[in-house]
C-alpha cells in the first residue's frame, strides 16, 4: 500500500528532522548566457595528496519547457557530436590531461556537463579555453570531419528509422567511405582524396539561415 509505505518515511524517519526552508534566490531566474562561477568541496583522506582531485564541470542549462521534437533532436545531435571520441572537444581534453565526457543531468531542466577529471584549480581558465575552442571548431567544420553528418545519422537511427540515406555536394574522401558504410546509401557529388574546406570548392558559400532550413523541411514533410 502505498500510502502506508509514505505514512511508515515519515512517522520512522522524516519526522525526526526540522523543516528547513531553502533560499533558492536567483536560481531559473537569471538571463540566457549568464554564467556564474561555483566553486564547492569534497572530502578526500587525511593521507591523500591533493594534486590532480579537482573536478572541473562547464555546465550549459537548458529550459525543458521549450522544448518541441525539433529541439529534442537538435540537442540528442549535439551530445552525440560531443561525445564521440573522434571529436575535437574529447581529444583536446584527453590530450590536456582532462579525462571526462559530457553527460546529461535529469533535473526540472536539462543540464548538459562537460566534465574534467585528473585537475586543478589553476587548470580552470585552460579547461574552459579548451571546451570554448573545441566547440568553435566543431561549429566551423562541419561536415569537414564528419562529426555532424554522423551525429545526424546516429540520431535517425536512434529514432529507429526503416532505412538511412545521406546527401550532400561534396565531403572528404575518408568521411564518404565511413559514411557509406553507416548508412543504406550515399549521394555525394565529389569526393576529393587532398580535402581543403566545403567553402574551397564553391564559387559562391553564402552562410544558409535557420529559417530557410526549417522551410525546406516543412517543404518536405508537406509533401
Amino acid at each position: 500500500n502505498f500510502k502506508e509505505e509514505l505514512e511508515f518515511i515519515d512517522k520512522e524517519y522524516l519526522s525526526n528532522f526540522e523543516y528547513k526552508e531553502i533560499d533558492l534566490g536567483s536560481f531559473g531566474s537569471r538571463e540566457i548566457g549568464e554564467c556564474e562561477d561555483l566553486e564547492y568541496y569534497y572530502p578526500i583522506s587525511k593521507n591523500e595528496d591533493e594534486n590532480n582531485k579537482t573536478i572541473l564541470s562547464y555546465n550549459f542549462n537548458i529550459d525543458s519547457t521549450t522544448l518541441d521534437i525539433k529541439k529534442q533532436m537538435t540537442i540528442s545531435m549535439l551530445i552525440d557530436t560531443l561525445a564521440d571520441s573522434n571529436s575535437p572537444l574529447i581529444k583536446n581534453l584527453n590530450e590536456n590531461g582532462f579525462y571526462g565526457a559530457p553527460t546529461i543531468i535529469p533535473s526540472l531542466d536539462i543540464v548538459l556537463c562537460i566534465i574534467g577529471l585528473n585537475a586543478n584549480k589553476q587548470d580552470k581558465d585552460k579547461f574552459i579555453s579548451i571546451i570554448q575552442n573545441s566547440l568553435k571548431k566543431i561549429v566551423d567544420e562541419g561536415i569537414d570531419s564528419g562529426l555532424t553528418a554522423f551525429s545526424a545519422i546516429k540520431s535517425v537511427i536512434t529514432l529507429q528509422a526503416k532505412t538511412v540515406h545521406f546527401a550532400c555536394p561534396v565531403a572528404p574522401c575518408d568521411v564518404a567511405e565511413i559514411m557509406e558504410e553507416a548508412t543504406d546509401g550515399l549521394f555525394c557529388l565529389y569526393r576529393p582524396k587532398n580535402f581543403v574546406d566545403i567553402g574551397y570548392y564553391y564559387r559562391d558559400y553564402p552562410p544558409i539561415e535557420m529559417a530557410r532550413i526549417e522551410e525546406i523541411f516543412s517543404k518536405i514533410q508537406g509533401e
